[in-house]
């Protein structure tokens, strides 16, 4: 997992990525909270800023 701060929108959040295998990416999980102060549907798409926290 790496830490991150996820932006979408006026959003922000410290979370973590997690690695996919099946994918060979990352998945960034976002909580209802999350989701529903960005504004953000099912369907939606996106563009989301991540800054890896060292």
């Amino acid at each position: 997992m790496v830490k991150v701060r996820a932006t979408i929108h006026e959003t922000s959040v410290e979370t973590s990525i997690f690695p996919d295998k099946n994918s060979a990416s990352y998945l960034l999980p976002l909580k209802a909270s999350v989701r529903k102060a960005a504004r953000v549907a099912v369907g939606d798409i996106i563009r989301i800023r991540l800054d890896v926290i060292a």
